[in-house]
């Protein structure tokens, strides 16, 4: 009986650390504030085209917060070719577009509606994946890429 007890329990450990993680979804638009999927640069398995998203080399998401007088910036950004060695792997899926009414997701009118310190707050972290999809990548009406990104953004010296 012990065995199984202890069988149990170590069937279910997996489960609890990702259950500890907190799942993000962030909804690219052109809304005002953005800077859309600025290319980081090629690779060079990556043919002459541009359109392989998101296997490019990887994207910058800008979203700039002004605040007074001063812009403070938060970037999502995912490299597709990435070493083995780095914490911050690709990763990608592809969903159905009924994602939408099943998620909450993180979309311009978010972003201006709320404070860069509780934006901060909420996607900052080792314990957030953040996934987002960029409206321009959209291919088709059923199926969607959905990218995991990593949350940067400015420090103070």
């Amino acid at each position: 009986m012990k065995k199984l007890k202890l069988l149990s329990i170590l069937f279910f450990i997996p489960f609890l650390s990702y259950a500890q993680k907190d799942t993000l979804y962030v909804y690219v638009d052109n809304g005002r504030g953005w800077e859309i999927g600025i290319p980081m640069g090629k690779h060079k398995k990556d043919s002459e085209r541009r359109d392989y998203y998101p296997f490019d080399g990887g994207r910058n998401y800008s979203f700039v917060k002004k605040a007074g007088k001063y812009k403070d910036h938060s970037w999502f950004y995912y490299q597709s070719y990435t070493p083995s060695w780095m914490s911050r792997q690709f990763s990608y899926q592809v969903v159905d577009s009924c994602i939408f009414s099943r998620k909450d997701f993180k979309n311009t009118a978010w972003f201006n509606l709320t404070g860069y310190d509780d934006i901060f707050k909420t996607f900052y972290g080792e314990d957030k994946v953040i996934f987002l999809i960029d409206e321009r990548q959209i291919k088709d009406s059923s199926k969607i890429y959905m990218v995991q990104v990593y949350f940067i953004f400015d420090e103070e010296e």
